[in-house]
């Protein structure tokens, strides 16, 4: 049986004014969830669904290696990194990287986090007003950095912050010279400190991810690469910080007041915004479903926002529920390994909710851009009357891991409408 195929000759431009609802549309104009298009002078296969996703993310059916076209997907998602490559190196690269995002790498990361975060405050209040997105990427920046043992001059937290931030945002189908430069600018860095520390220079902590890339049998220069696959999903962590303040302040009814509350907001949130583009790979080797074939070579695009709102998987798709998270954990087709994001996440949503008091000034455009990716508020959220808000202290020995907030939260002494 052939595949279902969209009108037209090409449609490049009907997917890059539309990233992420053109999937979707046309699957609905379809009546499928896969069909055939051409995108970019050349043959893909787009579907979406919970079946689709599955057989997306076998190894033994798709290769995401060398499948990136031009800007189809982020900077920070850059071949030849260990969250990029299929089989082979990719499972020794990663061996290497994950004992870092264990517990207690984790603990170290929400800590450094919360410290920036308090570090800021006074700042924040100077200035009375804040754009969130931009000044928690500089905060990421640092943690980042921190967390994996790089030193970071404060004179440079501001090239550094828009190097990265290149790689993580914007996106909008197009390759960008700047996100180009901004990873040869970031890849130099990073060589320079791998290379220092192969030469015996020192490193800001034992067993931190730059030594341990360094003291690794990787060439110098995919070394580097893997200390940048490290630091730029940290980074564009501000984008969903961005859209848990801005899920905040549209759904107040929704608000958590306890650990379990905030877990099942921060998926929703995960669900409900738009964050990553189409995810791209190739047919590694000929195969049938649902009766199509798939032949060997073909790229496909498995459309994200598609099936995180997909309407035979998800109950109203396009509300807002946290609560469809509370007793049980619908399948969210987002990349693996995402602890280390949960975790800033959780540690970001109790700094709005607890730490801080602030408004969110009615002159601001707070729609998303659909156009761009991640399709954050064109006004990336602002922030006004900025202030710290006082709680009883953290007991001596409290573990740093949300539960004394979540007791604070629960008895009542914040939890109301902030501002």
């Amino acid at each position: 049986m052939r595949l279902p195929r969209a009108p037209g000759f090409d449609r490049t431009p009907s997917f890059l004014r539309n990233p992420y609802t053109f999937i979707s549309n046309m699957c609905e104009r379809l009546g499928t969830d896969v069909f055939e298009t051409r995108l970019f002078f050349r043959r893909a296969i787009c579907m979406r669904g919970e079946e689709a996703a599955e057989y997306f993310y076998d190894e033994a059916r798709f290769a995401r290696v060398g499948a990136h076209a031009g800007g189809l997907v982020p900077a920070c998602l850059d071949r030849g990194n260990a969250l990029d490559l299929d089989r082979g190196g990719h499972h020794a690269r990663k061996a290497l990287l994950f004992p870092l995002l264990g517990m207690r790498g984790l603990v170290r990361a929400r800590r450094c986090f919360a410290e920036e975060w308090a570090e800021a405050m006074p700042w924040w209040e100077v200035q009375g007003k804040i754009v969130l997105h931009d000044e928690v990427e500089a905060l990421l920046v640092r943690v980042a950095c921190s967390w994996a043992g790089i030193p970071l001059a404060e004179i440079d937290v501001g090239r550094r912050t828009r190097d990265l931030a290149a790689l993580t945002t914007p996106w909008n189908g197009l390759p960008s010279l700047e996100a180009w430069r901004a990873r040869k600018r970031v890849d130099a860095w990073l060589l320079g400190l791998v290379r220092t520390v192969r030469q015996g220079g020192p490193v800001e902590e034992a067993n931190c991810a730059l030594e341990r890339l360094a003291r690794s049998q990787l060439d110098d220069r995919d070394a580097a690469v893997e200390l940048r696959s490290l630091l730029t999903p940290i980074v564009a962590v501000a984008a969903y910080v961005t859209f848990v303040a801005l899920a905040l302040h549209r759904y107040p009814q929704s608000r958590p007041r306890t650990k379990a509350e905030r877990s099942a907001f921060i998926q929703e949130v995960r669900r409900f915004y738009p964050f990553l583009p189409p995810l791209t790979a190739e047919v590694r080797r000929d195969f049938e479903w649902r009766g199509m074939t798939f032949p060997k070579g073909r790229r496909v695009l498995l459309d994200i926002h598609g099936t995180n709102r997909h309407p035979d998987a998800w109950f109203a798709p396009d509300e807002f529920r946290p609560e469809r998270f509370a007793n049980v954990s619908p399948s969210l087709h987002l990349p693996r390994g995402e602890q280390l994001t949960l975790t800033l996440l959780d540690e970001a949503l109790l700094q709005l909710l607890v730490f801080m008091q602030y408004s969110l000034p009615d002159s601001q455009d707070l729609r998303l851009d659909l156009h761009r990716g991640p399709a954050l508020p064109h006004s990336r959220v602002v922030l006004e009357q900025v202030r710290a808000r006082s709680i009883p202290p953290r007991p001596s020995g409290e573990p740093h891991d949300g539960s004394f907030i979540t007791r604070t939260l629960a008895s009542g002494i914040v939890g109301r409408k902030l501002g």
